[in-house]
């Protein structure tokens, strides 16, 4: 069964209309790291470091609005991973569907239980302030 908020989303992306305006707005809203394929989310950063946005008062997390709109629904009861180990960002190349419990041992198996700054294998360095915001703090080391 799916939650309120996958099926809010599932009413505003329906159609192939609708996913190509989805897919052209998380495009604009975001910048492509090259030598990372990351494509970071530049709006509103929720508290846990995930890309989200408001249409029409309805709230959506920028990664699964992503997922859905390029790669189809996100089955019931699965979370939307990031390959890349950046929350920010939203390309959907670098994003999967996975169990609760794959996604605990992704996180284990990459060392992201502990800590908030990262390294990434792309080089791309993370940093999160842990508070909401704007935007997220990225600096781009290679």
């Amino acid at each position: 069964q799916r939650s309120k908020g996958q099926n809010r989303l599932l009413r505003f992306i329906s159609g192939e209309k609708m996913n190509t305006e989805m897919q052209k707005y998380i495009e604009d809203r975001s910048v492509k790291i090259p030598f990372a394929g990351c494509w970071i989310w530049e709006k509103s950063i929720g508290g846990p470091g995930y890309g989200d946005f408001r249409i029409n008062k309805k709230h959506y997390t920028a990664h699964r609005a992503s997922y859905e709109a390029f790669n189809g629904d996100i089955p019931a009861g699965l979370h939307v991973m990031h390959e890349c180990d950046c929350k920010a960002c939203v390309n959907p190349e670098h994003l999967r569907v996975g169990t609760n419990k794959e996604n605990i041992a992704d996180s284990v198996s990459k060392g992201r239980r502990k800590g908030i700054t990262r390294n990434r294998p792309s080089g791309l360095k993370y940093n999160w302030t842990c508070k909401p915001g704007p935007k997220p703090k990225v600096s781009y080391d290679k």
